[in-house]
């Protein structure tokens, strides 16, 4: 089976990140979640540590610049699989996101899978 990189881009929402790591930590074949900060002093680098300590998920931490496509490019750069899938840290995935994605990528090996994204009227109403 095809392992992936999760890229996932984060800048001071340590607790919403929180959330997508530990959705990500029950779904297989994941071989490295790659944490793109710019510089948080929110906790986000002690939350990634304590992933690396607590799963068998290897979970890597880097700091640049805040730039969006600065982080995607550096996950692209510093990622170990040849399928990559790229989060934002408040989009928390279902519980068959990682499978979902493998399987389209193997009907479609050439292609950009994209999904879709939810989100309560709450929260569209009281977030930017």
């Amino acid at each position: 089976m095809n392992q992936v990189s999760i890229i996932i881009s984060t800048y001071k929402r340590v607790n919403l990140l929180n959330q997508v790591l530990k959705s990500l930590t029950f779904q297989d074949n994941i071989f490295e979640i790659l944490v793109i900060d710019s510089h948080s002093n929110d906790g986000t680098k002690n939350l990634v540590e304590s992933y690396n300590l607590n799963t068998d998920i290897n979970v890597k931490y880097f700091d640049v610049d805040n730039n969006v496509s600065l982080k995607r490019n550096t996950g692209i750069k510093e990622s170990s699989t040849k399928h990559l899938i790229f989060l934002d840290d408040d989009c928390i995935p279902d519980e068959h996101f990682v499978c979902d994605h493998l399987d389209s990528m193997s009907k479609n090996p050439n292609a950009l899978n994209c999904g879709d994204v939810f989100f309560p009227k709450e929260h569209v109403k009281s977030s930017n």
